[in-house]
């Protein structure tokens, strides 16, 4: 059976801030941040599904696709105990501005 995502958004309306998480076994989570601002979020405070270690794979706002973007200040982060977002652990998060960045354990 395949699990379902999990939407915990939105929040912070004022910045259209959203946080989808899908929802799967262990090391098959995956957390999306999505910033839909041109405010740069550089270090949000969100809940995840586990806690540990969490790696950037992707971030839209790097200066590898356009030399003018800000790179988001993403980075890698380590999610620990502690409620969230309807979740158990939370991390913080850097995100730039229209952006979206990808965390996975």
């Amino acid at each position: 059976m395949t699990p379902s995502p999990r939407w915990t958004g939105p929040r912070l309306a004022e910045r259209c801030f959203v946080p989808p998480l899908g929802a799967g076994g262990a090391g098959d989570d995956v957390v999306v941040v999505a910033n839909f601002s041109a405010v740069s979020l550089p270090s949000l405070n969100i809940g995840f599904p586990r806690g540990g270690q969490w790696h950037v794979r992707f971030n839209s706002g790097a200066k590898v696709y356009d030399p003018s973007f800000e790179n988001g200040d993403s980075f890698d982060t380590t999610a620990s105990q502690g409620g969230k977002d309807g979740l158990n652990f939370n991390a913080n998060v850097g995100v730039g501005p229209y952006s979206v960045v990808i965390l996975s354990q």
